[in-house]
């Protein structure tokens, strides 16, 4: 018997069938409500994307798709056996820096392992499980993301998250105030047992002249294959600041589709640096629209090996004009690894005097790593300086000579020379015990 992309959707979505009926039959009219009705209606009218699909064209999903996953309730998640402090290397990279803690196991908020410290009335932190669906925080996003972007990037994986999340983070900043300590975030999954699927629903939204730092986590326990299904969601304000980082230092059985979608107000600065360690399959949709006289910060790293599949597909919308934008996309490949770059640049015609650089450089160790990357730029206006490109090779074969020479033994000189073609990604890392657990991890991975 044949099997069908219908029969492998119908699968695929057999989890959330207890929640797709309390969407479809819910009365309430707020938006974010109203929101997920529309996204279940999306999910009934969409397939999931193939190879066939443009945007992801490098990237076949039948690996996730051939699996059954089980989505964990609240109850089963928070009690079950699963000890953090088994997990206390990832858990405590943070641990000689004051900061706020938020934890979630297989897609629930854990009160328990979480550590929300003391803020001003202006400043919230909490989970989406612990805010009213009908707040207005809401109503700053929910609106105002996918009209932009490319329908065909933008999948049915964003639809499933909006439509069936079942928690997520909620950071909101007032008008001029700052959250001095940085706000790390933890997704755990226990895959000990059994394929786990999670979804969450992330947002963050700062005010005119505020300022705030988000570390999100990744971290699996056991070899079950598992899912992460994430989508983040930033407002900045005028003269607002964000710095987001994803650190994606996972399991080899973890499977992540993750989306972050940023809007900014003019005059407003938002950075987002991706670093990608381990995973068998990770998708990073990065999007952003930009306003007048505007930053935006686009970094990434991957360090892949053995069969990791690494995908980040990136717009950055120019709408308005004199603003600016930086992409450095750096990735190291060994092993039957693959990564696939693309990267997206739009200038509207009304974006003039705007500054676009973008930039993709790779090493490949192995003769049997692939990479696909393509950046690409569409311009409509006329007074811009904008750039792109994309370079591959082998490691310098005369610097590590010199090195040699030099009495250093071979791994280590290529582990040194790596880690200095990584070091432009990790500076943008403001952080410096976060960086330097990065470095740590890095120099582990490379000295193997």
């Amino acid at each position: 018997m044949t099997t069908t992309l219908d029969d492998i959707k119908s699968t695929f979505l057999a989890p959330f069938e207890e929640l797709a009926e309390k969407v479809s039959e819910s009365n309430e009219t707020d938006k974010f409500s109203v929101t997920k009705k529309s996204a279940l209606e999306a999910i009934k009218n969409n397939a999931f994307p193939t190879t066939r699909n443009e945007e992801w064209k490098f990237t076949d999903i039948k690996s996730i798709l051939s699996n059954k996953f089980e989505l964990q309730s609240e109850n089963s998640s928070l009690n079950s056996d699963l000890d953090l402090n088994e997990l206390n290397y990832y858990l405590n990279s943070n641990k000689d820096l004051d900061s706020h803690v938020l934890v979630f196991i297989n897609g629930h908020f854990s009160d328990k392992h979480s550590n929300i410290k003391e803020t001003k009335d202006k400043i919230s932190i909490k989970s989406l499980s612990n805010t009213e669906t009908s707040s207005s925080a809401f109503e700053k996003f929910l609106d105002r993301f996918p009209s932009t972007f490319d329908k065909d990037s933008v999948s049915i994986f964003s639809d499933i998250n909006a439509a069936f999340a079942t928690d997520g983070y909620l950071i909101e900043i007032a008008n001029n105030q700052e959250l001095e300590l940085p706000v790390f975030v933890y997704f755990v999954n226990d895959a000990s047992q059994k394929n786990i699927l999670s979804q969450v629903r992330n947002y963050i939204s700062v005010g005119e002249n505020s300022r705030c730092t988000v570390v999100e986590n990744y971290i699996t326990k056991g070899e079950n294959p598992n899912l992460t299904n994430v989508l983040t969601s930033v407002n900045v304000e005028k003269y607002g600041n964000v710095k987001h980082y994803k650190i994606q230092a996972d399991a080899k059985s973890q499977f992540q589709i993750g989306s972050t979608h940023a809007k900014q107000a003019d005059n407003s600065s938002f950075t987002n640096t991706t670093i990608s360690l381990a995973g068998k399959l990770i998708r990073n949709d990065l999007r952003i629209i930009s306003g007048e006289h505007c930053e935006s910060f686009m970094n990434g790293l991957y360090l892949l090996n053995e069969k990791t599949h690494v995908d980040n597909h990136t717009v950055i919308d120019h709408t308005r004009p004199n603003s600016y934008s930086n992409e450095t996309y750096k990735g190291v490949l060994d092993g039957k690894s693959r990564a696939v770059f693309n990267g997206k640049i739009f200038v509207r015609q009304a974006a003039q005097k705007t500054n676009a650089f973008q930039s993709n450089k790779n090493v490949l160790l192995s003769d049997d790593a692939i990479l696909n990357t393509k950046p690409q730029l569409e311009i409509w206006a006329d007074d811009v300086k904008c750039s792109h490109g994309a370079t591959t090779g082998k490691l310098d074969e005369e610097a590590l000579f010199y090195l040699q020479a030099r009495g250093i033994p071979k791994q280590k000189a290529k582990s040194l020379l790596l880690q200095a073609f990584a070091e432009e990604v990790l500076n943008s890392i403001e952080i410096d015990v976060l960086r330097e657990f990065l470095v740590g991890e890095i120099e582990n991975r490379l000295s193997v």
